[in-house]
């Protein structure tokens, strides 16, 4: 911008050689196809037309006092410029040297960058976590032994043993006396800390469900839980959708709908549909609730029929003659003519001549109800009663249709 002012300056002087010298020096500036910059010349161009612009305005020191203030102030604005000009003329000279060594200095750097072998990363330390990868800081021990150059097993003892700490400093501190090379080593370390538990944890984050009374917001909470256990880094994102994967179809299908992408978004849609199933379960009908299905009822049946416990009053049959509960011919009621009519076992016939002398028949008691009568006239003779009868044995002279002993 400095040298389009001074250029527009100098063209607005009365001199005829100041086009040819400005064409020149535009010729040398950068940005003008020239390769090097003239400084001397530049500087030699602006003190020339200072000088002819003050010789053609020459007057005494009266005639000075008179001119134009206009063209007073253009000439000392030059004259002010013509420092500052130089200075940058000087340092765009001095860049452009440098310029032309950037290239080489580039090149010299980059085969500097990759002469240089790259820093290793630090063992670290190895507690046995879950969040720990065993893989990496046996991939980071191998570096560390071939950089230092330790083969010996003294060496390896004694680099492995700082990086250890918790369970895996106890677990080393057991077993590092049985490990005879780095290879046998490396094994059974992957082995122990790679097996069941991080194979326990997986499941753990996989295989779980939510339970059937489980609020949802805690299962969100638990399985969070269990998730960051086996990678601390599992995006926010999938971690979101693997747990709405997880909860049952009441809650899978509405709280996907919601698209949350955060856990604390997961968490408000967790709240706001359990707080809408509340509602609906206290303004729905109370009979809904508190109906029981025919195994439930069942099963109650069965509990209360193993435990054979009966009142008192079911141990007899319920009178005919009263609301007591006692067989009928103990009732205290039961009227006197009944007690006329009851059947009495009528005498035995006198014997013709010829007959023995049968033996008196001895009446037999009820088997159903212990009564004096026949049992096809018991009351209380039911089907059931019947097959837990026990069945007359002809041969023995018990029951009705026995043969009679000779």
């Amino acid at each position: 911008m400095r040298e389009a002012r001074v250029s527009q300056d100098c063209e607005r002087t009365p001199t005829q050689g100041s086009n040819d010298s400005e064409g020149q020096v535009r010729a040398n500036t950068p940005g003008h196809g020239a390769s090097n910059i003239d400084t001397d010349g530049i500087i030699h161009f602006f003190d020339r037309t200072i000088g002819q612009t003050s010789e053609s305005h020459a007057f005494d020191q009266s005639s000075r006092t008179q001119a134009e203030p206009a063209l007073e102030d253009r000439l000392a604005d030059l004259e002010s410029k013509l420092d500052s000009i130089r200075r940058y003329l000087s340092q765009t000279a001095h860049l452009a040297d440098e310029r032309k060594d950037v290239p080489q200095l580039a090149a010299a750097l980059r085969r500097i960058i990759n002469e240089v072998p790259p820093q290793p990363q630090p063992l670290g330390k190895f507690s046995g976590q879950l969040v720990e990868d065993p893989a990496v800081f046996l991939q980071r021990l191998e570096v560390h032994l071939r950089n230092h150059q330790l083969q010996t097993p003294e060496d390896i003892d004694d680099a492995i043993l700082p990086h250890l700490t918790g369970e895996a400093a106890a677990w080393y501190g057991r077993n590092r006396a049985s490990f005879l090379t780095l290879s046998e080593f490396q094994r059974r370390f992957q082995a122990e800390f790679t097996g069941h538990k991080r194979q326990k944890a997986l499941r753990d984050a996989t295989e779980v469900q939510q339970g059937p009374r489980e609020p949802v917001t805690a299962f969100a909470q638990r399985l969070r839980r269990l998730c960051l256990r086996l990678n601390p880094d599992w995006p926010e994102a999938a971690l979101v959708d693997h747990i709405i994967c997880k909860m049952t179809d009441r809650y899978c299908l509405p709280i996907a709908q919601a698209n949350p992408q955060t856990m604390e978004e997961l968490y408000q849609a967790c709240e706001k549909w359990e707080s809408l199933l509340e509602r609906r379960h206290a303004t729905s009908d109370p009979r809904t609730s508190e109906r029981q299905t025919s195994a439930t009822r069942n099963a109650g049946f069965a509990r209360v029929r193993s435990t054979d416990q009966r009142a008192p009053n079911q141990r007899y049959p319920k009178c005919w003659f009263c609301p007591g509960y006692h067989f009928n011919r103990d009732c205290p009621q039961r009227p006197q003519e009944s007690r006329d009519q009851r059947p009495r076992t009528q005498p035995a016939a006198p014997p013709k001549d010829g007959e023995d002398t049968p033996s008196p028949r001895v009446p037999k008691k009820c088997w159903f109800c212990s009564g004096n009568h026949r049992e096809d006239d018991c009351p209380y003779r039911t089907w059931e009663s019947d097959l837990r009868r026990p069945k007359p044995n002809p041969r023995s002279g018990e029951g009705r249709g026995a043969v009679p002993r000779q």
